[in-house]
């Protein structure tokens, strides 16, 4: 499934702004950083609760990696959930089930 209309406008309007493709791209930029705190980190877990979501069909993750797996060496307290018939936009492409998952793990926090 893919976005489209309004909610692909909204998008294309966003990212019409200056600087905001700077912006989302400084994420990809920040990767070798990530990486490197990572493998510094290697051996602490993140101990409170983690919920991990992700697009099934997005190629570049749930396709590729095994996301349990890999959420499991990071994080103590994990949740993990492919989203099905989704690619890289849960939130967009199925609102509905990120939305009941997120309730779902915020359900009874305190915080």
């Amino acid at each position: 499934m893919t976005i489209s209309g309004e909610a692909f406008e909204t998008y294309v309007k966003s990212y019409s702004a200056p600087g905001a493709v700077r912006g989302a791209m400084s994420d990809y930029r920040a990767s070798a950083e990530d990486v490197a705190q990572d493998i510094e980190d290697a051996d602490k877990k993140v101990k409170c609760p983690v919920l991990s979501l992700w697009g099934e069909d997005f190629g570049a993750v749930g396709r590729l990696f095994d996301m349990k797996a890999v959420w499991s060496e990071m994080a103590e307290n994990l949740s993990v959930a492919a989203i099905e018939r989704c690619g890289h936009l849960p939130q967009e492409e199925q609102p509905e089930a990120v939305n009941k998952l997120l309730l779902d793990f915020l359900k009874g926090w305190s915080g």
